[in-house]
């Protein structure tokens, strides 16, 4: 959230931006590439065909690490014990730039306050917030701070970032267990007494799954509806179970308060959420994840936005992927499965892109040097087809049978159009990582926060969209 003013966003300088890098990117990673296959083609005539073989070593490795994250991720989260002691003080995060979310913290705020299910005394919320000038907003969160004890306003007057706001709450928090939450995130009543249960149990940190509230107001929102449900429900889930470790994506993520303190959120970083893992695992932190500990947020209605948001996301991996991978190959504190785990999920993750995009430009040089790919001329071949085809196929129907109840009914239809058009997505993702690494290359770090609409979503209580349904 270090937030570039609105009216320089809104001109659109920050996606005029992205478009120029994307056309560089799409010049370099198709131009470069397609010559050095045309020369190298011509010079020893099974080039390609032996390209072929890597490629279909590459799609394979990431589609069998998709299949095992789904058979592991198919099992039922263990309901919560009967016994389950109640939980200590909570103390529930809320992180703002209000000139962008002024809109929705109202009601972000109300929610926590009427639905989290946890006794007065061991409930606080606090609001810690940014802006560049007063809002008729503060006034009215300031009163009803005055009207219930369980609310703290706190403006973070020299803040630039989500980070610094996360950090200020920190040194006024009183819970033992900490829930952070972006502005737009509504809960289940249930989440703290679901964080306690693994936190009791010797977790430090438990993320929970992230569902789209506003799936329905067009085709992008359904498509990221889809695409949480498959990264909530099946990967974090299955790597979770895989590993033994997880992420905190941000919000939803439970902390044990002196853990969060000891690794604090660093305000440089454009991903603070992942580099805040990664330096809480490096000092032996346990991260756990579970899909029954719901909150729903918005996803962004339009393109640009949503551009903008994936490309900072991407840089910011990359980031913490340059910073951090040799200390956690290194680290003490990792098992061999979870050093492989954060290999695939840091260096793969930035190689992958480089490498499954050379599909396009070895096309187009078997086209110029007349060459014909046999793209099913071996069993091998043919079974990698099946897998790369089936793979796909197989994580949505998992992320389906374990959607949310309202996932299910309100946006089922959509996994089996994301399932015949998802390549697309999947490709646009794949390029957006290669722009962000251009970027990084070039040295532009531009933070520009996603727009919000004015809008809050459907007002249907967060519990009608939570509900998870048994196998």
């Amino acid at each position: 959230m270090r937030q570039v003013r609105a009216k320089r966003a809104s001109a659109g300088s920050p996606l005029a931006g992205f478009w120029r890098s994307f056309a560089m990117v799409s010049i370099l990673a198709t131009a470069i590439p397609m010559t050095i296959d045309i020369i190298l083609a011509r010079r020893f005539p099974g080039f390609l065909t032996g390209l072929l073989y890597v490629m279909a070593v590459v799609y394979g490795l990431t589609n069998i690490m998709l299949i095992w994250e789904s058979v592991s991720a198919w099992r039922a989260v263990p309901p919560l014990p009967a016994d389950l002691a109640e939980p200590p003080v909570c103390s529930a995060i809320i992180a703002a730039y209000l000139p962008n979310e002024q809109h929705i913290i109202e009601q972000t705020v109300d929610h926590m306050l009427t639905t989290i299910d946890l006794p007065a005394d061991r409930l606080e919320v606090i609001l810690a917030y940014n802006t560049p000038y007063p809002l008729p907003v503060e006034d009215r969160l300031r009163e009803l701070a005055a009207r219930d004890p369980r609310l703290k306003v706190l403006c973070v007057v020299d803040s630039r970032s989500k980070a610094a706001n996360v950090n200020a709450a920190l040194t006024v928090a009183r819970g033992e267990i900490l829930g952070i939450y972006d502005a737009d995130h509504w809960p289940a009543a249930d989440c703290f007494r679901r964080a306690w249960r693994w936190i009791s149990e010797g977790w430090d940190v438990v993320q929970g799954r992230c569902a789209i509230r506003n799936h329905d107001e067009n085709a992008l929102t359904r498509s990221i509806a889809v695409e949480f449900d498959v990264m909530y429900s099946v990967s974090h889930q299955g790597r979770s179970r895989i590993s033994g470790s997880g992420i905190f994506g941000g919000s939803n993520g439970y902390w044990r308060a002196e853990t969060l303190r000891a690794a604090g959120m660093n305000p440089r970083m454009l991903t603070e959420d992942i580099d805040c893992t990664v330096r809480a695992i490096l000092t032996g932190a346990r991260i756990v994840h579970d899909r029954d500990l719901v909150s729903v947020e918005l996803a962004p209605t339009r393109v640009s936005h949503w551009l903008i948001q994936r490309k900072r996301w991407s840089q910011g991996w990359l980031e913490v992927t340059l910073k951090h991978q040799r200390a956690m190959l290194a680290s003490k504190h990792l098992t061999p499965r979870q050093k492989v785990l954060w290999f695939y999920l840091l260096s793969w993750r930035e190689c992958f892109p480089l490498l499954s995009t050379q599909l396009f430009p070895m096309v187009f040089a078997a086209w110029i040097v007349g060459q014909r790919v046999h793209w099913f001329a071996t069993p091998y071949l043919q079974a990698a087809a099946v897998l790369n085809l089936g793979c796909s196929l197989f994580v949505l129907l998992i992320a389906y049978l374990r959607a949310t109840r309202l996932g299910r009914r309100g946006h089922g239809a959509w996994y089996l159009i994301h399932g015949v058009f998802g390549l697309i997505y999947s490709t646009l993702k794949t390029t957006i990582t290669l722009v962000a690494q251009y970027c990084h290359l070039i040295r532009d770090r531009e933070w520009v926060t996603t727009p919000r609409d004015d809008s809050s979503g459907a007002p249907a209580a967060a519990n009608d969209h939570v509900s998870t349904l048994s196998s």
